[in-house]
Protein backbone atom coordinates (compact mmCIF):
# COMPACT_ATOMS: atom_id res chain seq x y z
CA UNK A 1 0.00 0.00 0.00
CA UNK A 2 3.07 2.29 1.03
CA UNK A 3 4.68 1.90 -2.92
CA UNK A 4 1.06 2.52 -4.46
CA UNK A 5 1.04 5.81 -2.46
CA UNK A 6 4.48 6.57 -3.25
CA UNK A 7 3.37 6.50 -6.91
CA UNK A 8 0.46 8.21 -7.04
CA UNK A 9 2.27 11.42 -5.37
CA UNK A 10 5.15 10.68 -7.66
CA UNK A 11 6.47 13.67 -10.06
CA UNK A 12 8.28 11.14 -12.12
CA UNK A 13 5.56 8.80 -12.83
CA UNK A 14 6.12 8.88 -16.90
CA UNK A 15 10.07 8.23 -16.19
CA UNK A 16 8.82 4.81 -13.90
CA UNK A 17 6.29 3.96 -16.87
CA UNK A 18 9.44 4.12 -19.70
CA UNK A 19 11.35 2.31 -18.19
CA UNK A 20 8.73 -0.29 -16.84
CA UNK A 21 7.91 -0.61 -20.45
CA UNK A 22 11.34 -1.13 -21.34
CA UNK A 23 12.03 -4.04 -18.85
CA UNK A 24 8.71 -5.68 -19.18
CA UNK A 25 7.31 -4.79 -15.61
CA UNK A 26 4.74 -2.66 -13.80
CA UNK A 27 5.47 1.51 -12.80
CA UNK A 28 5.39 0.35 -9.16
CA UNK A 29 7.79 -2.08 -9.33
CA UNK A 30 9.61 0.79 -10.79
CA UNK A 31 8.75 2.86 -8.35
CA UNK A 32 9.25 0.82 -5.01
CA UNK A 33 12.97 -0.11 -6.69
CA UNK A 34 13.70 3.44 -7.15
CA UNK A 35 12.48 4.05 -3.11
CA UNK A 36 15.03 1.02 -2.18
CA UNK A 37 13.22 -2.13 -2.75
CA UNK A 38 15.05 -5.08 -2.99
CA UNK A 39 16.04 -6.46 -6.16
CA UNK A 40 14.75 -10.18 -6.24
CA UNK A 41 15.96 -11.10 -9.87
CA UNK A 42 18.20 -9.75 -13.01
CA UNK A 43 15.22 -8.30 -14.28
CA UNK A 44 15.09 -6.03 -10.85
CA UNK A 45 18.87 -5.65 -11.64
CA UNK A 46 18.13 -4.21 -15.62
CA UNK A 47 15.97 -1.86 -13.84
CA UNK A 48 18.13 -0.57 -10.86
CA UNK A 49 20.36 -0.29 -13.67
CA UNK A 50 17.97 2.08 -15.89
CA UNK A 51 17.43 4.00 -13.07
CA UNK A 52 21.00 4.84 -12.33
CA UNK A 53 21.59 5.59 -16.01
CA UNK A 54 18.26 8.33 -15.92
CA UNK A 55 19.85 9.69 -12.60
CA UNK A 56 16.97 8.90 -10.22
CA UNK A 57 19.34 6.44 -8.15
CA UNK A 58 22.92 8.12 -7.52
CA UNK A 59 24.39 4.43 -6.15
CA UNK A 60 23.61 1.33 -6.06
CA UNK A 61 24.60 -0.69 -2.22
CA UNK A 62 25.12 -4.28 -2.87
CA UNK A 63 25.18 -6.61 0.46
Amino acid sequence: MKNLITYLFSKKKKTYSLIAGENKCSALRVCALAHGAKAVNSQDYAVIQALVAKGIVTGVRFA
